[in-house]
């Protein structure tokens, strides 16, 4: 329970402390980059793993892991003595009293954000559910699964990587979040097609890869771009609240929709939900890119 509820409040933070620091010019060409230094980090913590678990046990890796933290709270300090908002508490104070469902009542940029997220968390349950059906009709030994698996999550670091390296600033420079939030849906669609009309394990494999790479980078660098133009305490509210009950709430209404409605009507009707859910986080990102433009238009950057 505590991984779980770490790993979402210190992403969370991370990228509010992050929107902080940089200007939404900085944060177009740089968010791509420390995109990419995770999926690094991710890659590199998996070879560390299997490098150290038969020398010094499963339990003892977690001290590891430990260890690993500490220096983040160093750099988290050296990162907060830029941060306007750490720098000065007092002035935001009266702002972060706000309820999140008093922000949301007021924004419905925020209230499209919330959508934005839970579409995306629908659609990955789908996809991922779509993916284990076909799996489980092919590979029937757990060698064969734990092949297809690492396959899958080689070549999505490698192209995630790639991306977050040679794309995702260049677009966002040129055409802000609107690409980015475009492509997961876009994957999205032609994956529920594909399942569909002719599904295969190959489908299950291009459309699994594809998401994830999307989603570990130019995915995320430009749902963070968003949040850029909200002001600072507002933004510490909406986004913790976005990022824990909108992605729990995705993940558990899909969840309980499968269970009760795939074992009578069969994976189609998941195919037409995946689709369904695509569609609206393109309609998402129509309405979000030009309200972005004009939220940063009108918005006083953090620092000069």
């Amino acid at each position: 329970i505590w991984v779980s509820v770490f790993s979402v409040f210190a992403v969370t933070l991370f990228w509010s402390l992050t929107h902080d620091i940089f200007t939404p010019d900085e944060g177009s060409r740089c968010y791509g980059l420390i995109g990419a230094s995770g999926i690094m980090g991710g890659f590199i913590g998996g070879v560390i793993t299997s490098l150290l678990v038969r020398t010094l046990g499963l339990s003892n890796l977690l001290l590891v892991s430990a260890g690993l933290l500490v220096p983040c709270v160093t750099i988290a300090a050296i990162l907060g003595a830029r941060a306007p908002s750490v720098r000065n508490p007092a002035k935001d104070r009266p702002a972060t009293e706000l309820r999140a469902m008093e922000l949301f009542r007021s924004s419905r940029y925020l209230c499209v954000i919330f959508l934005f997220v839970f579409l995306y968390q629908a659609v990955s349950i789908l996809v991922d559910n779509q993916t284990k059906l076909l799996v489980k009709q092919h590979y029937h030994t757990a060698e064969d699964l734990a092949t297809f698996q690492a396959n899958i999550y080689n070549a999505t670091n490698l192209l995630g990587f790639l991306t977050n390296v040679f794309i995702t600033g260049w677009l966002q420079t040129r055409f802000g979040p609107r690409p980015g939030l475009l492509v997961l849906p876009a994957c999205a669609l032609a994956g529920a097609i594909g399942f569909y009309v002719s599904p295969s394990i190959q489908l299950a494999a291009i459309v699994t890869t594809l998401g994830l790479a999307a989603s570990y980078s130019i995915q995320q660098s430009s749902k963070e771009l968003l949040y850029l133009p909200v002001p600072s305490a507002e933004r510490y509210v909406a986004k913790a609240f976005i990022d824990t009950f909108g992605f729990r709430l995705g993940n558990g209404l899909t969840s309980v929709w499968l269970w009760i409605a795939i074992p009578a009507l069969g994976s189609p009707e998941a195919c037409g939900l995946i689709f369904l859910s695509a569609l609206g986080m393109i309609a998402c990102a129509m309405w979000l890119a030009p309200r972005h433009r004009e939220m940063l238009a009108t918005s006083v950057t953090p620092l000069p």
